[in-house]
């Protein structure tokens, strides 16, 4: 069952007539998605109804519309997620194995 759903929900994602290939290139649509999640957000402030627009500017942007409802979420939560939506966050905190930390590894034994 849940493998039928699957193939309807995901049949006709590519090339389902939301966009056209082509028309935009990649760079441009990425740029717009900024402009459409501020509206969006400023059209939420004022307390307006937005469930349309979001749908709207899914089909524009050839994306789902809970990706958009999602891009909203990140930027009402960061202001930095409302420049840059639908892109992953670079996480400069990361761990890495350093010489040191290999020589500490190989004296215990643990490899």
């Amino acid at each position: 069952m849940l493998v039928a759903w699957f193939q309807r929900s995901s049949a006709g994602r590519k090339g389902s007539g939301r966009v056209p290939a082509g028309v935009l290139p990649a760079v441009s649509v990425r740029a717009l998605r900024a402009v459409a999640v501020s509206r969006l957000l400023a059209l939420r402030r004022e307390g307006k109804p937005i469930t349309r627009q979001v749908r709207s500017m899914a089909e524009a942007l050839g994306v789902g519309e809970r990706a958009v409802w999602r891009w909203l979420a990140a930027a009402a939560r960061d202001e930095a997620a409302a420049a840059a939506p639908g892109e992953r966050a670079r996480y400069h905190g990361r761990f890495t194995v350093t010489d040191e930390i290999r020589a500490l590894l190989a004296l215990c034994g643990c490899e």
